[in-house]
């Protein structure tokens, strides 16, 4: 009887533990599987991370090589680079234009007048010159260019241009590389509707050419700040009886002057754009990189709310097997004492029963 007690409660006691232990098993493997989601989506975003570096270090080195090259060419325009007597010497871009400026003045200046021109979008044009030619112009001659006005006493000074080809009057001329990167230059001359003047040399300021034109007629070609000048110009002071003459000008330095300034400002311009679309690019990445903390932070939230649930439920029932266990507990305590009882009962029983029987006679 005391046997079969025992085997009843250890058959009770473990079925409880077998699903007790099943029960615990599954979380342990929820947990686990839900460790290891987290672990893939760090080590895809280490990744991610990783690659990122690395193409941007390869193109910041890439980007660093290239200014180091343009640099190095940007020395060699300005300064040359080798001796003056070796035949890999290479000149510096002041000194070709001193050497064609030098080869054109030996030639003589040449000038054409009211000429039909054609621009293009890309700042060369299609002149059409009466006589010329290959001899009077060959290639990679320098022209300056002018555009003449309806009333034909101002001009617009376009820029320089060189001599791409020359077929039977029909002169191609392409502009100045430098000069076309000013956006502004290049809507002037595209823009050009009227007759162009071209000068082999620049013309050289006089005070011939500007006497001969009245007071109100400088007043319509020259701006306020430049017109008493020219009006006094050889005109004698009534206080000092001297005569005063404006000084001359030389037109081909203030305009590549101007040009050099022009396209400095022009830089300027275009490296605060740079700047300001950059600023915007990195407002933009950083507005989508707060949107992506965000909607991670969401993820979290929600994780979290489901981790504290899920946490509740077990608690919950380690608190209702605790209970179960007490219960059991309790139940063994008071099915051993009944046991104990009823076997102190059974060998009491015996006991007198023992006592109380007949001796037994022996041989």
């Amino acid at each position: 009887m005391i046997g079969r007690c025992f085997l009843v409660y250890g058959e009770l006691h473990s079925n409880h533990g077998i699903l007790y232990g099943t029960n615990m098993c599954l979380w342990n493997k929820i947990l686990l599987g839900l460790i290891f989601i987290a672990i893939c989506a760090c080590f895809y975003f280490s990744a991610i991370t990783l690659k990122t570096h690395t193409v941007w270090r390869g193109k910041g080195k890439q980007l660093q090589a290239d200014l180091e090259k343009v640099q190095t060419e940007i020395h060699r325009y300005r300064f040359g680079q080798g001796m003056p007597l070796d035949e890999e010497f290479q000149p510096s871009v002041r000194m070709l234009q001193k050497t064609l400026a030098r080869l054109q003045a030996s030639r003589g200046n040449h000038a054409w007048f009211s000429c039909p021109a054609n621009p293009g979008r890309d700042g060369s044009a299609n002149v059409t010159v009466e006589g010329a030619n290959e001899l009077i112009l060959p290639k990679g001659t320098r022209i300056y260019a002018f555009e003449e006005s309806d009333d034909e006493l101002s001009a617009r000074y376009l820029g320089q241009f060189f001599v791409k080809s020359v077929d039977a009057g029909d002169v191609t001329l392409d502009p100045d590389p430098v000069a076309v990167r000013n956006p502004r230059v290049l809507k002037k001359i595209a823009g050009s509707t009227g007759n162009w003047t071209l000068y082999t040399i620049m013309p050289a300021d006089s005070h011939e050419a500007f006497r001969k034109v009245d007071e109100d007629e400088l007043a319509d070609l020259l701006p306020k700040e430049s017109l008493e000048e020219f009006v006094k110009d050889g005109q004698v002071d009534e206080k000092t009886g001297k005569k005063w003459e404006r000084p001359l000008r030389a037109y081909d330095i203030l305009f590549e002057l101007n040009m050099a300034q022009d396209i400095l400002l022009n830089d300027l311009i275009m490296i605060e754009a740079s700047d300001a679309l950059s600023a915007a690019d990195n407002e933009k990445l950083a507005q989508e990189q707060v949107a992506f903390q965000e909607q991670l932070k969401d993820a979290l939230v929600l994780q979290r709310e489901k981790y504290e649930k899920e946490h509740s439920a077990i608690l919950q029932f380690n608190q209702q097997t605790s209970q179960t266990l007490s219960r059991l507990e309790a139940r063994k305590q008071s099915y051993l004492k009944d046991i104990k009882t009823k076997a102190v009962d059974i060998a009491n029983r015996d006991f007198q029963m023992y006592k109380n029987s007949p001796p037994v006679d022996t041989p």
